[in-house]
C-alpha cells in the first residue's frame, strides 16, 4: 500500500516536490486547497468552505496529456454524497490493482 502525501496548492507559488496530480490542480488553478493524494488516483479537496469533493481519476493518461479540460471536467463530476464516496473507494482498490 503506498503512502498518503498531504500538501498545501498555492496558485502563486507552488509546492514543493509537487507530484503530478498537485502539477494538475496547479495548471487549474484551483488554489489554496489541503489536498490529499492516494496513488494520483483519488483526490479529497478541503477547501476554504469546508466542501469534501472526491475524484476518482479513470484514466490517468488522458488527465496528464489534457491538464486544464480533463481535470475540470473530473472536478465537476466529483462532488458526491458520502455514501456514494464508500463505494467509490472500493471500487479504486478494485480498478486499480
Amino acid at each position: 500500500m503506498r503512502r498518503i502525501e498531504t500538501g498545501l496548492v498555492n496558485k502563486r507559488f507552488g509546492v514543493r516536490k509537487m507530484s503530478k496530480n498537485r502539477m494538475l490542480l496547479k495548471a487549474c488553478n484551483i488554489s489554496l486547497h489541503e489536498i490529499k493524494i492516494n496513488f494520483g488516483r483519488r483526490l479529497e479537496v478541503n477547501n476554504l468552505t469546508n466542501e469534501i469533493e472526491t475524484v476518482v481519476i479513470q484514466n490517468e493518461i488522458n488527465v496528464l496529456n489534457d491538464k486544464k479540460s480533463t481535470i475540470q471536467k473530473v472536478v465537476m463530476k466529483a462532488i458526491k454524497p458520502e455514501e456514494e464516496s464508500e463505494n467509490a473507494n472500493k471500487r479504486v482498490g478494485e480498478t486499480y490493482k
